[in-house]
């Protein structure tokens, strides 16, 4: 059987994950569903490493929950710089204490962090990770020298959720999506499944899903064999019984696409369209969606980019401005940036300056001033604007600053109001 190249070519850049929890391929009538699994960060999309630095400091964690289970702890090693006299990991979610113990003073220990009664909203977990941690005499952790978590997993308990609705079909977990197509597609059914294939790489770009195109056997409406866990199948079938539905079982059902040829890519945006949480039936007929995305053309501000407030603390601190060239919708030869916000007023005694980097390459530095105050246009050359581009605004400091860094815990500000 053959496909377009358009649609080979997407379909098969797609990296696969590992998936942590060992299970078995499912027989005909099994409920091919997770239990109690312990996913590693990569499968959830977040950061590999947890840095703390310095004596106390702390971090964010956001990460998933796929419905019908339950987060129960979180799984790392402990990578100490140097020997480390006590610590105390604390995590906390919003004013509330969800656990507290002490750090494992060997190197690369393990460490297990009990996450009973944290709060799912949106079937996301954030939580804040403090670590207050005394290190060895003559030994600072500072920028260079970080206690970090590596190896991090989550352990969840309980069944994964099996979708009754076309709603929630689309999971906050996905391994694998498997998009079927009949054996000789029509030109409606290889765009659609174009649309859908890129769609979905980036709703999941994070958790990177094998994505696989199988043809569809003559007469099918669902692929051959039942999903895996954390697997959806999606069927998209060119005909006059317009919508999406949920077809198959008892385990995860496939989703039907159908449509007439100019109708079935509409039904295909449904997926990644906003009125999606409005399909609460295992039939829906999306009406007439539109892809209109609005482009900030030649000027816009942080704030209008995603980037309201950007803030960092500690040692050095730095703030990266992400300029991504797909959200101003043309190609862009090179940024002006007029930098607005604030800085820890720097004590007479210490030098400092500024820096603006971009890739490890320094395009502009100043002197800091005594009022803590930034407002300063900077240019990007054209040479280092990549599609995704991440400029790097640092405070630096010089002199004697007591001991580990003690006199100089600043705070650096970029604003939302910044202009791009």
């Amino acid at each position: 059987w053959s496909l377009s190249s358009r649609l080979i070519a997407v379909a098969g850049v797609i990296a696969s994950l590992v998936f942590l929890t060992p299970y078995a391929a499912a027989e005909p009538g099994d409920v091919a569903v997770v239990d109690s699994p312990t996913l590693s960060f990569v499968d959830l999309g977040v950061d590999r490493t947890l840095s703390f630095y310095g004596e106390s400091s702390s971090t964010t964690l956001s990460f998933p929950v796929p419905t019908g289970l339950v987060p129960a702890a979180l799984n790392a090693t402990v990578d100490l710089p140097f020997p480390v006299r006590s610590g105390v990991l604390t995590v906390t979610q919003d004013d509330r204490m969800i656990s507290k113990l002490g750090l494992p003073l060997a190197d690369l220990a393990p460490v297990v962090i009990p996450l009973a009664g944290v709060e799912v909203v949106d079937d996301t977990v954030n939580v804040t990770m403090t670590l207050s941690a005394l290190p060895e005499d003559r030994f600072c952790l500072d920028e260079l020298n970080a206690v970090e978590l590596i190896n991090g997993s989550i352990t969840y308990t309980g069944t994964e959720g099996v979708p009754t609705t076309v709603a929630d079909f689309l999971p906050a977990v996905l391994r694998k999506l498997t998009i079927a197509v009949p054996s000789k597609p029509s030109q409606a059914e290889s765009d659609a499944a174009v649309q859908l294939t890129a769609a979905m790489t980036a709703r999941y770009r994070s958790q990177a899903p094998q994505v696989v195109v199988v043809p569809l056997a003559d007469g099918a409406t669902t692929p051959d064999g039942p999903a895996a866990p954390m697997e959806r199948q999606v069927v998209i079938k060119e005909g006059q019984d317009e919508g999406l539905s949920l077809a198959g079982g008892p385990g995860i059902p496939a989703l039907l696409i159908s449509g007439s040829a100019s109708k079935l890519t509409n039904q295909t945006r449904l997926l990644t369209d906003g009125s999606l949480n409005m399909a609460v039936s295992t039939r829906v007929v999306a009406g007439e969606l539109h892809q209109n995305p609005r482009f900030p053309g030649n000027s816009t501000t942080l704030a209008q980019l995603g980037q309201p407030a950007l803030t960092s603390a500690g040692l050095a601190p730095v703030v990266d401005i992400a300029l991504d060239q797909t959200r101003f919708g043309h190609s862009t030869q090179g940024y002006r940036v007029h930098l607005v916000g604030s800085y820890t007023p720097i004590p007479v005694a210490f030098g400092a300056q500024l820096t603006v980097s971009v890739g490890g390459e320094v395009i502009d530095t100043w002197p800091a001033e005594a009022g803590g105050v930034i407002d300063r246009w900077v240019n990007v050359p054209d040479r280092l604007v990549a599609r995704y581009t991440s400029v790097a605004v640092r405070v630096n400091t010089s002199g004697f600053t007591g001991r580990c860094g003690e006199f100089r815990p600043l705070t650096l500000t970029i604003r939302g109001s910044t202009v791009v």
